[in-house]
């Protein structure tokens, strides 16, 4: 019995071994199944991990590649926009040297000694008016009156200047000044009566021209606001400039409201300046006439040149070349007294000077003051003043 009982407990240890064995197989298999489970689905987190990772390297790729095509696209309009914007200037600048140089022939085109005739106006009216209406030009050649909102005062004025003429009759004149607004507030004028706010030209003028004041001559200031030179020509053949009336010089300034306001184009302008002063040598034979050049105006309110500008400068021009050709008769630049250069918003260059010219028309107290050092310098040089 007990030899079977001990066989059988090796039997049942020995098939308790081989179940044992078999488990432990089992175990091992199952284990390598469930290992390579796990390497399987760790292999699918990683492809899919870098799926993702490729995705999104793609997807900044292409956004940096976007960024890149529209930084090109940005640049190539900026250099397109400056090109336009060089093209645009250059062609602007041959446009304007191109209308100086028209200009230029133009004024050469003009013979120093153009003849005081109708047949020499070949343009009645400005090349900028738009409208036929605006141009208001009156024959340069007749004496005439205004016959606009002036007439009311424009008369009592022209009297006033007869009677500053009767007064000054016994009085050692040296100069008499003739033109418009400009002239007028010479002496603290506006519309033939006194206005205070111009007493400080009246105080400029006496200093300079009045021998009680400090000046070396004597001189009297023939001006009326707005007047045409046919209006000039009209007060000169109506008693503002009689026979005993015999200055050493006369002074003359007269042409922009015909330019400005009447919108006359420079034929007119010139020949009716230029017969103001063959109406004073006729009259006045021995006398020495200055000619004064156009204030430089601009309706620019900065300054800045304009069409105006440039008709002053050509306008001139065309008075010295006509000043050259005469005995007796100088030209008067004022250009170099009413210009300035200097810096704004960026750019250097040339302008109507707004403290000597603040309403780019009428000199300031300033303007005037400058310009009566030059105006006696000027009588110096041409021998009617000595030293």
């Amino acid at each position: 019995m007990r030899l079977e009982k001990k066989y059988l407990s090796k039997k049942n240890w020995a098939k308790r071994k081989r179940t044992s064995s078999d488990e432990t197989t089992q175990f091992i298999a199952n284990a390598e199944n469930i290992l390579q489970r796990n390497i399987e689905c760790n292999n699918d987190v990683i492809n899919t991990t870098f799926v993702k990772k490729s995705s999104l390297e793609i997807l900044h790729n292409n956004r940096r590649v976007s960024s890149i095509k529209r930084l090109i696209i940005c640049f190539v309009v900026f250099m397109i926009t400056i090109s336009c914007v060089v093209i645009i200037f250059f062609d602007s600048l041959r446009r304007h040297q191109k209308s100086l140089r028209s200009k230029s022939e133009k004024l050469l085109a003009y013979p120093a000694n153009l003849e005081v005739s109708l047949g020499g106006i070949k343009e009645w009216c400005r090349d900028d008016t738009e409208s036929s209406d605006i141009c208001s030009c009156d024959d340069p050649l007749l004496p005439s009156v205004p016959n606009d909102n002036r007439v009311d005062w424009w008369m009592d004025a022209h009297n006033a200047n007869k009677d500053l003429v009767k007064a000054s009759l016994s009085e050692d004149l040296g100069l008499v000044f003739l033109g418009d607004s400009i002239t007028e507030r010479w002496i603290g004028h506006r519309h033939g009566v006194f206005d205070e706010r111009y007493s400080d030209n009246l105080k400029i003028f006496n200093r300079f021209f009045s021998i009680l004041g400090g000046g070396e001559l004597n001189a009297i200031a023939l001006g009326i606001s707005g007047d045409t030179s046919s209006n000039l020509l009209w007060r000169i053949k109506n008693g503002e400039v009689p026979t005993d009336l015999n200055p050493r010089v006369w002074w003359i300034l007269i042409g922009i409201n015909d330019l400005m306001f009447h919108m006359c184009g420079e034929d007119v302008v010139v020949i009716g300046f230029i017969n103001i002063v063959e109406e004073i040598l006729k009259l006045k034979p021995e006398a020495i006439v200055v000619l004064n050049g156009l204030l430089p105006s601009t309706e620019d309110r900065e300054g800045g040149y304009d069409e105006t500008t440039y008709l002053v400068f050509s306008i001139n021009q065309r008075l010295k070349n006509y000043a050259s050709t005469k005995e007796r008769v100088y030209y008067f630049d004022p250009k170099p007294l009413f210009i300035e250069h200097y810096r704004r918003r960026g750019y250097s260059k040339n302008y109507v000077s707004l403290t000597k010219m603040p309403d780019l028309l009428h000199p300031s107290a300033l303007g005037y003051d400058g310009w009566a050092v030059s105006i006696t310098e000027t009588l110096h040089t041409i021998g009617a003043l000595t030293s």
